[in-house]
Formats: C-alpha cells, sequence, structure tokens
C-alpha cells in the first residue's frame, strides 16, 4: 500500500489508484459467482477501492444487471469498510441474444438506471457513464451500412479479445486514460508514442460543427 494517499477527481481519495472492471467476471465464459465474489473480494483486501460495472455485463437481455448483482453480493459478503467503496457503473447498451447493440434513447436509459439502482440496492448511483448516446442509437446502424459498403468487416468483441495481445501484461498505472496500445508500450519497454493527428478534413468538420 502507497505510504501516503491522492486525490483522484470525482473518486476522491485513493491510497491504491487502481480499479477492479468486472466484464470478464460478468460476460461470456465468466466465472462461477461465488469464484468471482472470491475475485472482488480479494481486491478488496487488497486496497481497491473502485468498481467498475455496468448494466449490460451480462451474457444477454435476459441476464441484464448481472456484473451490479455481482458487486452487491461481493460487497455484502465483504467485512471492510464498504463506505469507502465507489462503484461506477455505465447505460447505453442493450444485449439482444449476447450481442452489443448501443441503445441511448431517453426510455431504454430510465429503465436502465431504475435496474441499477435495483441491482445495486443503493438509492442513487455513485457514478454513471454512457456507453452510448442517443446520436449513436439512431446513426450507428447507418454508418455500419456505409462501412459495408466499402468492404469493412467487422470483428465482434469475443474474437478480438482471443487476439494474443490482450495476455499482454499491463503494468500501467496512472491518472490518464491512455490507450491499450500505450499500455503495451510501456509494459514492453518502449518509449511512447504520440496518437496520430486526425486528417485535416475530420477537423475542418469538427470545427465547422461546433460553430
Amino acid at each position: 500500500m502507497p505510504a501516503t494517499s491522492a486525490a483522484y477527481g470525482v473518486l476522491g481519495t485513493l491510497d491504491l489508484p487502481l480499479a477492479l472492471g468486472l466484464l470478464r467476471l460478468s460476460t461470456e465464459g465468466r466465472p462461477a459467482e461465488a469464484e468471482a465474489i472470491e475475485v472482488v473480494r480479494f481486491a478488496l483486501e487488497q486496497g481497491v477501492r473502485v468498481l467498475d460495472t455496468a448494466d449490460s455485463y451480462a451474457t444477454d437481455d435476459r441476464d441484464l444487471h448481472y456484473g451490479e448483482r455481482l458487486v452487491r453480493k461481493a460487497l455484502a459478503a465483504w467485512e471492510g469498510p464498504r463506505d469507502q467503496v465507489r462503484v461506477i457503473t455505465k447505460a447505453g447498451l442493450a444485449r439482444p441474444k449476447g450481442r452489443w447493440v448501443p441503445n441511448g434513447r431517453r426510455d431504454h436509459l430510465r429503465r436502465m438506471v431504475e435496474g441499477s439502482l435495483t441491482a445495486l440496492g443503493v438509492e442513487r448511483l455513485f457514478m454513471l457513464l454512457l456507453h452510448a448516446n442517443e446520436l449513436n442509437a439512431d446513426y450507428s446502424g447507418k454508418l455500419f451500412e456505409r462501412l459495408r459498403e466499402r468492404n469493412y468487416e467487422f470483428v465482434p468483441l469475443a474474437r478480438a479479445l482471443e487476439d494474443p495481445a490482450y495476455a499482454s501484461p499491463d503494468a500501467y498505472v496512472g491518472r490518464w486514460g491512455i490507450s491499450w496500445l500505450h499500455h503495451w508500450e510501456q509494459a514492453m519497454g518502449r518509449p511512447r508514442t504520440g496518437a496520430p493527428d486526425p486528417p485535416s478534413w475530420v477537423s475542418e468538420a469538427y470545427e465547422k460543427g461546433r460553430k
């Protein structure tokens, strides 16, 4: 454990600047519930005080809020200072037949937030992040159609995670949400490269849209 604490924005003061994400404990190929709870408990015992989950961390739309229920059960079984634990959850993705489909419409978000409150057993969410907004929900399908017309192929998340790159060590700890490529660069001892600049037409369209 660090000798001193540090403040991390809305998360407040943390002794250990790490969070435990529950994606792989909640989706396809997940461990048994008891084993998942033990993983969360172990992280808490090591000083982790931030848990990251989502309404869509589940196997499909019949299993929604599984990750949040997992957090509630793990905290109920833990004898440590539960008031110190910050739970971050998310909304904006539907899971029809196990697929990941953006849905940021108001009625969907309202239902999911109510479900998250129930699953976590709280009156107010500490933090809610949006996986997708209404603009994504309305136009992502048309965007994908255009990409298919240009002969792009789409790789499902489950298949992408089979790439050996995702088994690479990741020792990055810091305040910045750098990309996985930068995580791996640091793990391999390589100098960090900068992110590429967007094409001029993208920047021009963005600036035009702001006016």
